[in-house]
């Protein structure tokens, strides 16, 4: 099976969610799958593990950071549609000939919204592999979550 893991940031960038990635990308490498990781910031695990860097899904990404404190003014602008846009087109291509996709934290930390938007367009297109968001998080943000998610992505959140 051709599996992706995307999230944010992967090692050996460190962090609870990153060390989980790099354990079930080797576990799932080493039962026969063939594994790649979609991130932001990170490296390879090895050469049977490979990273595709996607800059625009990092949310330290200045065009992230002016798009979110948009969003927290309440404010969707033709800035975070572009930026889903550009995501999802993006994400089409890297995801080509995957089976399944592993998201981490898109739809419940408040990182990158256009990220989370772009993942659900391309969803409810039927554009997308198998889709499986893993939720690793205990921050305590939800109702922050909740409410930004639902000015920007109506009918996901």
């Amino acid at each position: 099976m051709n599996i992706a893991i995307l999230h944010y940031s992967v090692p050996p960038i460190v962090g609870g969610v990153e060390s989980v990635i790099g354990h079930h990308a080797q576990l799932m490498s080493a039962a026969g799958h063939s594994v790649r990781l979609i991130a932001a910031r990170g490296e390879s695990l090895d050469k049977q593990i490979p990273l595709t860097i996607l800059p625009l899904a990092d949310s330290r990404h200045e065009r992230v950071a002016q798009m979110k404190a948009q969003l927290d003014r309440g404010e969707v602008t033709a800035d975070f549609e572009s930026l889903r846009d550009e995501l999802a087109a993006q994400l089409l291509d890297v995801l080509s000939g995957v089976d399944v996709l592993i998201a981490h934290n898109t739809c419940s930390l408040n990182k990158n919204l256009a990220l989370t938007a772009a993942l659900y367009q391309l969803h409810t297109a039927q554009k997308l592999p198998r889709l499986i968001f893993g939720i690793t998080t205990s921050h305590g943000q939800h109702r922050a979550i909740k409410a930004n998610c639902m000015k920007a992505i109506p009918g996901i959140c």
